[in-house]
């Protein structure tokens, strides 16, 4: 049965490099790769041989995106599909919410799929037209605060069609998309990268889920897909706070975590036989 644990938290606390961390760490226990780091970017960056101006080759570290299969990138697919993604992949809940919004108003992957600033670039779609799916009192606020006429970020947009108009239709559309494409594809451990509400850490009968909370917090975000865990962190199998920890701390607690669980001794077993 697929593993699949859930990392959770608010924005910028630390869950991309947790799954580019623990990501590196299989992939060298398997064999696949002989050494990995993580930059203070929180990328990873693994073991790789490159040509020189002369065609020589040269060893050195180079950074591994594990986003490149999610933009289109087929020669990183096919090496992925191999190498890669039978013994762990990087999965989000948000994935099928972003290809649509890339497919449907035009946003691109890149962008999507970016960091803070990437998703602070403005959409095509203005908060005026949007107001129709909310509550008075919100579109009150947008005028009150002057973003009525304004664009919507692509941050704002995958937050607010994602959560209010998508899951208050159907709560679990994200989950139950991410989760059946994981079963579907069968990888050993899957990594999901983006838990922001109860029902995306619930049991499933196909797969063994468990989940980590982290606690760091950069900004205050009022939205209910930044605060979905405020009130109540006993749902989670474990909770890391890493407020002040390094990232090279928190990569250790999570190994602690995954070892108290029994998940990484079959992996280290195997790569010691």
């Amino acid at each position: 049965m697929t593993k699949v644990l859930v990392f959770a938290g608010k924005k910028q606390s630390g869950k991309d490099s947790a799954a580019n961390f623990l990501t590196g760490f299989l992939l060298r226990e398997a064999g696949v790769i002989d050494h990995f780091d993580i930059n203070e970017e929180g990328q990873l960056e693994v073991n790789a041989v490159f040509r020189n101006g002369e065609g020589n080759e040269e060893h050195d570290m180079g950074v591994l995106d594990l986003n490149r299969g999610l933009l289109g990138d087929w020669e990183f697919i096919d090496y992925a599909s191999r190498r890669i993604w039978p013994i762990v992949k990087v999965y989000h809940f948000a994935d099928t919410l972003k290809r649509f919004v890339n497919e449907v108003f035009g946003v691109p992957l890149h962008l999507l799929y970016g960091n803070n600033d990437a998703k602070g670039k403005p959409t095509d779609i203005k908060w005026s037209n949007f107001s129709k799916f909310m509550a008075p009192r919100n579109v009150k606020k947008l005028k009150d605060n002057g973003l009525y006429k304004k664009n919507m970020t692509i941050r704002e947009l995958l937050k607010y069609f994602g959560t209010d108009v998508c899951r208050h239709l159907t709560p679990n559309c994200w989950r139950n998309s991410c989760f059946s494409q994981i079963a579907d594809e069968g990888t050993e451990f899957a990594i999901v990268a983006d838990g922001r509400f109860a029902n995306e850490i619930s049991s499933d009968e196909e797969l063994e889920i468990k989940s980590i909370y982290f606690t760091k917090q950069i900004e205050e975000d009022s939205h209910k897909s930044e605060n979905g865990f405020d009130d109540d962190l006993t749902g989670f199998d474990a909770v890391i706070d890493n407020q002040d920890m390094t990232i090279k701390e928190k990569n250790e607690a999570i190994l602690n975590t995954l070892l108290e669980w029994g998940w990484l001794k079959p992996v280290m077993e195997e790569a010691n036989a």
